[in-house]
C-alpha cells in the first residue's frame, strides 16, 4: 500500500473518550501512513489542549500537531440547545469554512473529521473548494434528522468531487446512518479500541472493601444522578455487602449550551443534600489509574449509547461490567441478565450487584465474556482501517 497522508480533525481540544479513541486508532493506520492532527482552540481557554497534545505525542510520536481557531458560538451549539443569533451563527460558520483554506487540505489524501462539530464545516469546505481526495466523516454519536445537523442530509444532494466515507463506532450507529443516507456513500463500522489497561489481580488488605464505579463525562443521559441517588438509597444494603465506595470518574468537559448546562453544579448540590458515605466524585483521572483500583464498572446510561468505550476499557483491565446495554453498548455486553439491568431501575441494579458479589461464578463469567469480546472486536479495527484506506 502506498503512503497515505491524513489530516485528522479532532472534535474537541479536551481529552475525552472520542479523542482517546481517535488517537489510538491512528496508531493502527496502515503502515507508512502520515498523520497530521488539527486541534480546535477556543479563545476562552488557552490551556485547553495541553493534555490532548501530550497524549498524542505519547501514543503517536510520529504524528504532527497543529491548531486552528474554532468559533465558540459554533462550539456551543448542541443538539438540544436553541439556536439564537442565526446571522451571527452563519457568519461564524462561513468564517471557519473559509479559514480552513490555511490548513492546505488539498495536499492530503484523506481528511478525517472526528465528530459532527468539525464534520459539518469540513464537509462544507470540501464542497465549496472542490476537494478531490477522500473525506472521512467519523460519527461517534447518532446522526440527527432535524435542526442544524439535519442540513447534513440536504447537502448530500449537492454534487461532490471527493470520495465520501462514513464511519460509525458501532453497528447501531451504522444502521442509523444507512437509514438516513440515500446517496450511496461507503459506510464502515469501526469499533473504538480499548487500549492496554493494567490487567492484574487487585491485591487487597484484610480491611479493604469493594469499590463500585462509573466512568463518564458529566451529562444527564450518562446516569450520574441516578447512580448518586442509588448509592444513597441503598447505602445500608451495599455496606452489608462489603461495599466501601461508589465513585464517579470523569470531568465536566462539555462547553455547549444544551440540556447538560449547569448539570454538574446540580449534582454537587444533590451530593451535599444526600451526604452519602459511599459516593464520591473523583474528577478527571487517567483510565490506567482507574480500572486497577475498582472492582466493578457500572454503566448506567439512560439512553442509547453510540458505543461505550469504558466497557471495553474495563474488559481490558479484567473487570466485570453491569450496564443498561442501550444502543451500541448492547453489542458489548453479555446478553444474559446477570450483566444487564433495566434503565432507571434502582432495585434491579442492586439485585445484579448483589448477585455478582455473592456468586464468584457470575463474576468469573463476566470477566471471561469481556476477554472473549475483546478478542472478537480488537482485530477488526486494523482490518477495517485497511478497508477504509483502500476504498478510494
Amino acid at each position: 500500500m502506498s503512503t497515505k497522508s491524513t489530516a485528522v480533525f479532532l472534535n474537541s481540544p479536551y481529552l475525552g473518550g472520542a479523542e482517546r479513541s481517535m488517537v489510538l486508532q491512528t496508531t493502527q493506520f496502515p503502515s507508512g501512513s502520515e498523520v497530521l492532527f488539527f486541534i480546535p482552540i477556543l479563545k476562552s481557554d488557552p490551556d485547553q489542549a495541553k493534555d490532548l497534545t501530550q497524549y498524542i505525542r505519547k501514543l503517536n510520536g510520529r504524528a504532527q500537531v497543529r491548531y486552528f481557531n474554532f468559533p465558540e458560538v459554533l462550539y456551543g451549539v448542541s443538539r438540544s440547545s436553541r439556536i439564537v443569533g442565526i446571522f451571527f451563527l452563519i457568519f461564524s460558520l462561513a468564517k471557519l469554512v473559509f479559514g480552513l483554506r490555511k490548513c492546505k487540505l488539498k495536499n492530503f489524501d484523506f481528511v478525517w473529521a472526528n465528530g459532527n462539530k468539525v464534520g459539518f464545516p469540513l464537509y462544507l469546505w470540501s464542497l465549496i473548494f472542490f476537494f478531490r481526495g477522500n473525506f472521512v466523516w467519523h460519527f461517534r454519536d447518532y446522526p440527527e434528522k432535524k435542526g442544524l445537523y439535519g442540513l447534513i442530509w440536504k447537502l448530500y444532494k449537492l454534487p461532490r468531487f471527493f470520495n465520501l466515507i462514513l464511519v460509525a463506532n458501532s453497528n447501531s450507529v451504522a444502521d442509523t446512518l444507512r437509514a438516513l443516507n440515500p446517496f450511496k456513500a461507503s459506510i464502515f463500522t469501526l469499533y473504538n479500541p480499548a487500549g492496554n489497561m493494567p490487567h492484574a489481580p487487585r491485591v487487597k488488605s484484610n480491611n479493604e472493601g469493594i469499590t463500585l464505579a462509573m466512568v463518564s463525562m458529566v451529562a444527564p443521559w450518562k446516569g450520574v444522578r441516578f447512580l448518586l441517588e442509588w448509592a444513597h438509597f441503598f447505602e445500608r444494603e451495599l455496606t452489608e455487602l462489603g461495599v466501601v465506595g461508589v465513585y464517579h470518574f470523569g470531568g465536566d468537559i462539555y462547553k455547549t449550551s444544551g440540556e447538560h448546562a449547569g448539570h454538574f453544579l446540580e449534582l454537587r448540590e444533590l451530593e451535599e443534600r444526600l451526604a452519602s458515605t459511599l459516593w464520591q466524585f473523583k474528577g478527571h483521572v487517567a483510565p490506567e489509574e482507574i480500572y486497577p483500583n475498582i472492582d466493578v464498572l457500572i454503566h448506567p446510561s439512560l439512553r442509547a449509547e453510540p458505543f461505550g468505550r469504558v466497557i471495553t476499557e474495563a474488559y481490558s483491565a479484567g473487570l466485570p461490567v453491569i450496564s443498561t446495554a442501550l444502543g451500541g453498548a448492547s453489542e458489548l455486553v453479555a446478553p444474559n441478565s446477570d450483566s444487564r439491568f433495566e434503565q432507571g431501575d434502582s432495585q434491579d441494579l442492586f439485585n445484579k450487584i448483589k448477585n455478582l458479589l455473592e456468586n464468584p461464578q457470575v463474576k468469573r463469567d463476566g470477566i471471561e465474556f469481556g476477554r472473549s469480546k475483546l478478542l472478537e472486536i480488537e482485530p477488526q479495527i486494523p482490518a477495517t482501517l485497511a478497508k477504509i484506506f483502500n476504498s478510494n
